[in-house]
């Protein structure tokens, strides 16, 4: 089972492949789109699961930091 950063990665590379032709035909092109977008989607409701306001820590907020190119972090609340 894939996590939400890595769900978030793959929608990225695919989307990089469809913009660089790497898909020669209009079927593979639209089944790369339909990739993505199923990622993209697990990885927006693994973010949102963050969010739940119950949650003393944020275990899964490292691995997001780190895909998006920020250091990690240990409290979301921090520096507000």
């Amino acid at each position: 089972m894939a996590t939400g950063p890595e769900h978030y990665m793959v929608a990225e590379r695919t989307l990089d492949e469809v913009v660089s032709g790497v898909y020669p035909d209009d079927q593979q092109v639209t089944w790369a789109l339909a990739k993505a977008q199923v990622h993209a989607t697990l990885a927006l409701a693994a973010a949102t699961a963050l969010l739940v306001p119950e949650q003393d820590t944020y275990p899964d907020l490292n691995p997001w930091s780190a895909v998006m190119g920020r250091s990690a972090v240990t409290d979301p609340g921090a520096g507000s």
